[in-house]
């Protein structure tokens, strides 16, 4: 019986570490960064790693595309469909 309940309290324990580590990483990701530059960085970083498209990475994380693309259009870049980044 302490073994069922000793396993149950560990699983119950791991499940809320997940837990917390999910809402940590939805937390961190949402969050832009304020420069241009970086934003532009972190932004091909995503498309790079983790999105077949631009919409759909402006989907997942919610994020208004055209405030995007004017963001980074006010340097200069501009979304690049075929390369899937901003150029």
């Amino acid at each position: 019986m302490l073994a069922k309940v000793a396993i149950l309290l560990l699983v119950m324990k791991n499940v809320l570490n997940l837990r917390r580590h999910y809402v940590y990483i939805k937390i961190a990701m949402t969050e832009l960064p304020n420069d241009v530059m970086m934003l532009l960085s972190f932004v091909n970083m995503k498309l790079r790693d983790e999105y077949g498209s631009l919409d759909e990475m402006c989907s997942d994380m919610q994020i208004d595309k055209a405030w995007l693309e004017n963001r980074l259009g006010t340097v200069g870049f501009t979304y690049n469909k075929a390369q899937n980044k901003f150029w």
